[in-house]
């Protein structure tokens, strides 16, 4: 059977496996929830009101999203995730449930927010050993990050490439062309803010008709977010979110 023929079989093992994978998604969803409440105690900022963050929803706060990215990694089994943008480290808590002790998060942020050193330190007690983080432009610390594998002969070195970075355009654009030069052929990309409307989308659409990825899927919903806490459906904000992945071609 050939790759492109195997290629819709990977995205078909995105399902859960498992009779208990509920029980491990409330497990995750715990520790999603601890990490949201620590941060909006920590930082400083005055969007971090409550849980929804008021206009900078997180992945926390989306289940269906975070829980299609456990299944991917339960599924990929990676041993090297690469990631653009850090913030809370909802993301980074997800990846790293999903792929156990083997596996080694980079991580690649601004840093701009108060909260976010204190919970890398924090996710660094949770998985000891597994992160790396990079603080800084990401157009600049990921192709030096980039140059500094190709040296150790490895110039590829990102099994799973998450971009959740710059909105813009030009931001976008510049990270996904960067995550595609460190992640092997094969590899997954998991792009967050893919609205048809939106900046990373209109990246992301114009560099895949150059024939970079052989299979993309994408996943909208709407969610209503609670600004109480994740049981809670009484005060709640409406976020329309998409997400995709691709299958790195070449």
């Amino acid at each position: 059977m050939t790759a492109k023929r195997l290629l819709p079989c990977f995205f078909l093992c995105l399902a859960p496996c498992v009779a208990d994978l509920e029980q491990e998604y409330e497990l995750l969803a715990v520790i999603i929830e601890a990490l949201t409440v620590t941060a909006s105690h920590i930082g400083k900022e005055k969007h971090l009101r409550n849980r929804a963050w008021a206009g900078r929803s997180h992945v926390g706060c989306r289940p269906q999203q975070y829980q299609s990215y456990y299944n991917l990694i339960r599924a990929h089994k990676p041993r090297s995730i690469c990631e653009i943008g850090f913030n809370g480290g909802h993301s980074a808590a997800v990846f790293l449930s999903a792929a156990g002790r083997a596996a080694r998060l980079y991580s690649f942020d601004l840093g701009e927010f108060t909260y976010t050193r204190a919970q890398v330190r924090i996710l660094n007690k949770l998985f000891p050993d597994q992160i790396d983080y990079y603080e800084g432009n990401s157009t600049q610390t990921l192709p030096s990050f980039i140059d500094s594998h190709r040296i150790k002969g490895n110039a590829r070195p990102c099994d799973i490439f998450s971009v959740d970075g710059s909105h813009s355009y030009e931001g976008a654009k510049a990270d996904i062309v960067n995550a595609i030069s460190a992640t092997r052929a094969g590899g997954v990309l998991v792009l967050d803010d893919q609205q048809s409307h939106s900046e990373p989308r209109r990246a992301f659409n114009e560099i895949s008709k150059a024939g970079w990825f052989s299979d993309i899927r994408c996943t909208g919903n709407m969610f209503n977010i609670s600004y109480v806490n994740r049981y809670d459906a009484s005060k709640v904000r409406h976020q329309e979110m998409t997400w995709c992945f691709a299958v790195l071609a070449k």
